[in-house]
């Protein structure tokens, strides 16, 4: 709420005596321009806006260009790089609608120069026929002097007859009749299946035998009927022409064809299958109606026969050769372009000879070598060749195996810039090439992955020691890739072997029937020891005597060794302790004396380091008696105890 009295309110900061603060200067700012803060924020968030910046610009542009092309000629260098790139861009990317604009304009302009060239090949052919005597002659000179027209141009158009019956306007695309017009005393037919039957006889002939789709019908003739077709851009006119049309009929049609897309471009390139906006180009097609009349013959001078005979005897001469050689000029050009890994930059006749220069691949066929083929004097073609490399796969796959040489077990293959190598090679074509294909032009990347490298049995035979380190004991041989292993060795190294043996490089199979297990050996062996150890006793007592003392440390130290030797197995050792007496005695006594004698061997072998987990003592009172009914004879070596070694394995 405002300070009615005039005097700065108690929160405005102000206080007698001391500058104004910040807060003060804050409030004061509000007051003024508060309610212009925001507009200006958003004036701020607009000019930092590049999309609304552009929408803004985007309405004044139209009307700032043309208030400056008024004033001056500022905007024209201004705007012409950027025009001139417009157009190059679209022409690269689709010159047909350039094409199609420039339709109705340069077709006069083509026609202007040809009639030119035309008319003045009519005023040379006048000069040689001027001394003609016949009446013919003098009759046709008469009309051309009087219609103001060359002579010989009066006795070409004495020379043709024809009669335009019907004229047809088709449209390009659909192949439907936009309109029709036809002579007088001339039976109409049906419009509608004239154009259908010509269009399906033009996709015939298109697909049928000419692979460019730009190609298409020009004439076709029926007995004394001749249809000309002239096509344009979006619709094509037809003429049914009884006799032999000239060439100025085609003159007309494409003069007429161009005034009719002219005016109607836009109704051809919107067309919907109505044809009513087209009922008008009637006023177009009634100028292609024309009639030549024959005029009565006569009898002609036998001189103006020679001296057109003559004439026309050299011109086919000369312009046979030429044409022989353009067209083997032409097709030399055309083979040349159709081979890959070559560009022409360059063709031109002069002087009586050709000279064709462009780019080319290394890998290519050689230039040379087609002139023959087109018929052409190899002393008459010059060709100026810059080397490039292609990018055709072809090219790339054929320059990655000229470098590299690969062997005939692998393959090359190239799918998306993606050199793949297949097969089998040695390793040292693999070492050696792999650097070269993975920088080839024209690769992203090379996979060798599915190669599998070939070694030599040295190479192997390096590579198995190296990896596998075997004892001063084995022996490695390598033949074809087979390894071969001799010898002793530890248990330990031998699984390492089996593990890792057939994944060296190059090993094919691992063979170790000669090898022989140490540790394995060595475990069977004290088995076969303990199995044969007895301890000795004297009558009736359960002390072993001082000469086993040996005994009883070598079985410690045999059975501690089996202990180690098991677990590589996966073995637990069981050895059993069976004590034995004489038949002295009763069987009670006997007992007792054999289980007293097997436990106090068994603490003599815990006391010397022997797991008690591995030490039993069975209960013999009866396995007794079934041995000793085996014994014939009493003999004092019954008073023993002897071993029994079990492998079990690990639960």
């Amino acid at each position: 709420m405002n300070n009615i009295s005039g005097r700065p309110s108690d929160h405005s900061g102000l206080k007698p005596g001391r500058p104004p603060s910040k807060e003060a200067y804050k409030t004061l700012r509000e007051l003024i321009v508060g309610s212009d803060i925001a507009d200006i924020k958003r004036i701020h968030a607009r000019m930092k806006d590049p999309e609304r910046r552009a929408e803004d610009i985007s309405q004044v542009l139209p009307e700032a260009v043309i208030l400056q092309t008024r004033q001056d000629n500022r905007m024209v260098p201004a705007l012409r790089s950027t025009v001139e790139q417009i157009i190059q861009l679209s022409v690269k990317r689709d010159p047909k609608p350039l094409v199609d604009a420039l339709f109705p304009i340069i077709g006069p302009a083509i026609r202007k120069s040809v009639a030119e060239a035309f008319r003045q090949m009519m005023q040379s052919l006048n000069t040689t026929l001027e001394y003609s005597t016949s009446l013919k002659g003098l009759k046709w000179r008469l009309q051309a002097l009087r219609t103001g027209k060359p002579f010989a141009e009066v006795v070409l158009l004495n020379t043709f007859l024809y009669r335009v019956e019907q004229i047809f306007l088709i449209h390009r695309e659909t192949g439907l009749l936009l309109n029709h017009a036809v002579a007088e005393g001339i039976a109409v037919q049906d419009g509608d299946m004239v154009s259908g039957m010509l269009t399906a006889i033009n996709d015939f002939v298109r697909d049928s035998f000419t692979p460019r789709k730009t190609d298409a019908l020009t004439i076709v003739r029926v007995g004394e009927t001749t249809v000309v077709v002239e096509e344009g851009p979006h619709a094509y006119l037809a003429g049914v022409v009884r006799g032999n049309p000239p060439v100025r009929l085609r003159l007309c049609f494409q003069e007429v064809l161009e005034g009719i897309h002219l005016e109607f471009g836009r109704e051809l390139i919107q067309f919907d299958g109505d044809t009513a906006p087209f009922e008008t180009a009637a006023t177009h097609l009634a100028p292609c109606l024309l009639t030549q009349l024959k005029p009565r013959t006569r009898k002609t001078s036998p001189l103006m026969w020679i001296i057109l005979l003559g004439i026309l005897g050299f011109s086919i001469f000369w312009a046979t050769g030429w044409i022989r050689d353009q067209m083997r000029w032409s097709a030399y050009l055309d083979r040349l372009r159709s081979e890959p890994g070559i560009v022409i930059t360059s063709a031109e006749k002069r002087a009586g000879k050709f000279r064709v220069s462009g780019l080319r691949d290394p890998l290519s066929t050689d230039p040379d070598t087609l002139i023959s083929e087109a018929g052409l004097d190899k002393d008459r073609v010059t060709g100026h060749w810059e080397r490039f490399y292609a990018m055709q796969p072809s090219f790339i796959l054929g320059r990655a195996k000229h470098l590299t040489r690969p062997p005939s077990s692998m393959t090359l293959t190239l799918k998306n810039d993606i050199l793949v190598a297949r097969g089998t090679a040695p390793i040292t074509w693999i070492t050696r090439n792999r650097p070269i294909l993975s920088t080839l032009p024209g690769i992203s990347s090379y996979d060798d992955t599915q190669l599998v490298p070939l070694y030599t049995d040295a190479m192997i035979l390096e590579k198995a020691r190296l990896q596998l380190q075997p004892p001063a004991s084995v022996t490695l041989d390598v033949k074809n890739g087979n390894l071969t292993v001799a010898g002793r060795a530890p248990h330990q190294w031998i699984l390492n072997l089996k593990s890792t043996g057939a994944r060296i490089a190059g090993v094919n199979t691992v063979q170790s029937e000669q090898l022989i297990d140490m540790d394995k050996q060595e475990m069977d062996e004290i088995g076969q020891v303990l199995k044969q150890t007895a301890i000795g006793f004297s009558q009736g007592i359960t002390l072993a005597g001082p000469d086993d003392t040996a005994t009883l440390n070598k079985v410690a130290d045999l059975i501690r060794r089996l202990q180690i030797l098991a677990p590589l197995f996966k073995l637990t050792p069981q050895i059993k302790i069976m004590g034995h007496t004489d038949m002295a005695g009763s069987d009670d006594i006997n007992h007792r004396l054999r289980q007293a004698r097997a436990k106090k061997v068994r603490s003599i072998l815990v006391e010397k380091g022997v797991s008690p987990s591995i030490l039993r003592v069975p209960d013999m009172k009866n396995q007794e008696a079934d041995y000793m009914k085996k014994v014939k004879t009493i003999l004092l070596t019954g008073r023993r105890v002897t071993f029994e070694v079990n492998l079990l394995q690990k639960r």
